[in-house]
């Protein structure tokens, strides 16, 4: 039996009944043994169709005999019994079940994907969550649930974008600041002339200019959302790629006083520019970007579809409200 975490939302209809409907018809099933619900959470819906209703979220932590897909499957048909009747994407619903985690596996597939994409900076799903899998971890990122609540609740209201071309950063930064009353934090001009955002002579300074910028000393804690349009976590791959030892040195002993992002945005391979014609990565950071983001110390990261700017929109500005 493998043990999983269902993340269960409603906003139409009477939410608490249909709820405990779900829960009932995963308790039917042979093959499944609930373990633990959490108790309903009451939150406001981010995305989709503006004036929807507000939501009810739970968790159930299950084991079952099933096989990801076959979960999926039930998950669905509950769904489809209790009354869902799927349209425009993130629209009001009458009951929504997302398997956020299936034991230590890592599926992708066509039709899911687990761990769930958006699990990690969604503070709807953690918070209800964490009451009846604290201990579960994420086979990526090597979180727990607990820590990943944790790191929304201490780290301070701050996204940062990386990857792509300066001009994708700045252009986001810009729809995310207008959408969320976000705080703009601009990358030192010195970087801002090239793709990747470093200038071809980046240098010590250049990297001490943005850790200036980040300086948690003096950042501002007045619980307002800030953007900024630079990753300083990037460095290590510039230091990297050019083979430069005191780079890697010099950002690891700066990143203990920069302020740690509490979400990273980056754009999936390959990037483009405004008229959303996809285009050969611009740099050779862009491959390694992906990988490199998976790396438990950085946080919670979105990957967004760099060729869909509506979408990409969308997906980061649902993202910044979710995480508060």
């Amino acid at each position: 039996m493998s043990t999983c975490l269902i993340g269960i939302g409603a906003n139409l209809g009477d939410r608490a009944a249909t709820i405990r409907a779900s829960f009932a018809l995963l308790a039917e099933h042979p093959s499944v043994e609930t373990i633990a619900v959490s108790r309903l959470h009451e939150t406001a819906p981010v995305g989709g169709t503006a004036g929807q209703p507000n939501f009810l979220n739970a968790a159930a932590r299950l084991a079952t005999s099933l096989a990801p897909i076959a979960l999926l499957e039930l998950l669905q048909e509950i769904e489809h019994r209790c009354g869902r009747r799927r349209g425009e994407r993130w629209s009001a619903r009458t009951l929504d079940l997302d398997l956020l985690l299936y034991g230590d596996r890592v599926v992708s597939d066509v039709r899911l994907e687990v761990p769930h994409p958006r699990m990690t900076f969604r503070r709807f799903v953690l918070q209800p969550a964490a009451e009846v899998a604290s201990d579960m971890v994420h086979p990526r990122m090597g979180w727990t649930v607990a820590q990943l609540l944790d790191h929304l609740d201490a780290s301070l209201l701050y996204t940062a974008l990386g990857g792509g071309t300066a001009e994708w950063r700045t252009r986001l930064a810009d729809e995310l600041a207008a959408s969320c009353a976000a705080r703009l934090v601009r990358a030192p001009s010195a970087d801002r002339s090239s793709p990747t955002g470093l200038s071809a002579g980046s240098t010590l300074e250049s990297l001490r200019a943005q850790a200036r910028v980040l300086a948690s000393a003096s950042w501002p804690d007045v619980g307002q959302l800030a953007v900024s349009d630079f990753w300083f976590d990037q460095w290590p791959l510039v230091a990297d790629s050019r083979d430069s030892p005191e780079l890697g040195d010099a950002w690891q002993e700066l990143r203990g006083d920069v302020v740690v992002p509490r979400l990273t945005v980056l754009p999936a391979a390959p990037h483009v520019g405004h008229d959303n014609r996809p285009a050969p990565p611009t740099n050779v950071l862009d491959l390694a970007i992906e990988r490199y983001a998976q790396h438990p110390a950085l946080g919670p990261v979105l990957v967004v579809p760099a060729n869909d700017w509506q979408l990409t929109v969308e997906e980061s500005v649902a993202a910044c409200r979710a995480m508060r």
